[in-house]
């Protein structure tokens, strides 16, 4: 009994030794391991504090000791590779940048940046296998389909280039405009090449495409695209009559206009004047065709139907103040024959208008520099009725297009207010049959 209580004890006694020795062995392996993971996380924490040092400083020293304190961290080979390809050392910088992606295989900017530094030392093949891995590892950005096409583009392979940059623009639209000018360089201006090759997808793409022709002067293919719009809103639609009527298009701004009011066409509105008697009863502010008012200039225009010639409606502006003689208050712009001699007639009427520079009717060339081609004679300060007044003037060889306006004379005194009331009505424009020159005619004196 004794005996065996004896070898119990002792049996217990081993094994609580046994634990405890386990125990201190656990413990200790667990602070090597902690300490082992301490000094490596300490290698690669300086290893990245260095390699973030490197282009702040733009020392390789740096660098290179990153590389060394931790030679498995990729960020280290990165950043060593930036600085040599900063100072022009590709091909250092290509071998750091294969041992980083031996480390980390699956970052695509790795593979993008060593298909550049390739690319820079003319490896194109190798180039196009990285290039191709970054957009294999990260298809949905567009700095990948970018690379590639810029290669292919500068491979001679145009087409296939403009399929990778149209990629690009799915995930990055705002490259549109630069894919636009690469085409425009790469098909030498062929604005039907042009198109094929960038491939418009939408409305909004397509108006940029069309935008780009018209500042280019290729008005009849930047009119086609438009027409491929489905829905061209109004302040769209204006903003394209403006584009065209600044490069000097402006037959194809006039059907534009046109297009989305239902006017006549360009050929039947040539030498015609637009709503001459107001009775549509539309002023606007936007450049383009029709009745245009200047709303920075002191007057109050409006449609009067209570006054009116014929019809119901005629053109009341009120001055108030002080505004420039220069200002043309009201205007429009009107097709014309090139090398023909017009007349635009209206009439006018006048309430209490007292000023120093009495109001005339301007018609201006602006087919190329701006011109006087002629003016009324001075509008009326009072009257009874409504009086006749016209406009004569001849267009030259390169005239398409002239702006009639409001104005006023010249004032010999800084200051010149006007005040009063006056209406416009009945504008109509007759082309004249050839015959002696006219003179243009200026101002009666005033008494």
């Amino acid at each position: 009994m004794f005996v065996q209580l004896a070898t119990t004890t002792h049996v217990r006694w081993a094994k609580a030794q046994w634990l405890s020795v386990l125990r201190v062995a656990c413990l200790a392996a667990g602070l090597i391991i902690c300490l082992v993971g301490t000094y490596g996380a300490l290698r690669v924490g300086l290893s990245r504090s260095l390699a973030a040092r490197t282009p702040r400083t733009g020392s390789l020293i740096a660098a290179t000791k990153a590389v060394r304190v931790s030679p498995d961290d990729p960020e280290a080979y990165q950043a060593r590779a930036r600085e040599l390809l900063r100072r022009g050392e590709f091909r250092l910088a290509i071998e750091d940048l294969r041992e980083a992606i031996s480390l980390r295989s699956d970052d695509y900017k790795l593979w993008s940046q060593l298909g550049a530094a390739l690319n820079h030392e003319n490896e194109t093949a190798g180039a196009f296998a990285a290039f191709a891995e970054a957009e294999r590892l990260a298809p949905l950005n567009a700095g990948t389909h970018w690379d590639i096409g810029m290669l292919l583009l500068k491979l001679g392979r145009r087409d296939e280039a403009f399929k990778a940059f149209r990629s690009a623009t799915l995930n990055q639209p705002d490259l549109f405009t630069q894919v636009i000018e690469l085409a425009w360089a790469e098909y030498s201006a062929d604005c039907r090449g042009i198109e094929e090759a960038v491939s418009p997808r939408n409305s909004p793409e397509r108006l940029t495409l069309a935008r780009f022709f018209m500042r280019k002067g290729k008005a009849s293919d930047a009119i086609s695209l438009v027409r491929e719009i489905d829905k061209l809103s109004s302040d769209e639609r204006s903003q394209l009559v403006a584009e065209l009527v600044n490069t000097k298009c402006f037959v194809e701004a006039y059907e534009l206009w046109a297009a989305g009011l239902a006017k006549t066409s360009a050929s039947e509105a040539t030498g015609a004047v637009d709503d001459g008697g107001f009775e549509s009863g539309q002023l606007s502010g936007s450049a383009g065709f029709g009745w245009r008012i200047n709303k920075e200039a002191a007057i109050r225009p409006f449609v009067d139907k209570n006054e009116s010639h014929m019809g119901t409606s005629s053109l009341r502006i009120d001055w108030v103040d002080n505004p420039a003689t220069s200002d043309e208050t009201i205007s429009q712009l009107l097709l014309v024959e090139p090398n023909a001699r017009y007349k635009l007639n209206f009439v006018a009427r006048a309430q209490n208008l007292v000023t120093g520079g009495a109001p005339i009717i301007t018609v201006t060339d602006v087919s190329q520099e701006e011109r006087k081609l002629g003016h009324s004679l001075q509008l009326p300060l009072s009257t009874t009725g409504w009086e006749d007044r016209s406009v004569e003037f001849a267009t030259t060889s390169s005239t398409r297009a002239v702006r009639i306006a409001l104005q006023r004379e010249s004032c010999s005194e800084s200051i010149c207010p006007i005040f009063g009331s006056l209406w416009l009505d009945d504008f109509s424009l007759s082309q004249e049959s050839s015959g002696p020159k006219w003179r243009v005619q200026t101002p009666k004196a005033r008494s």
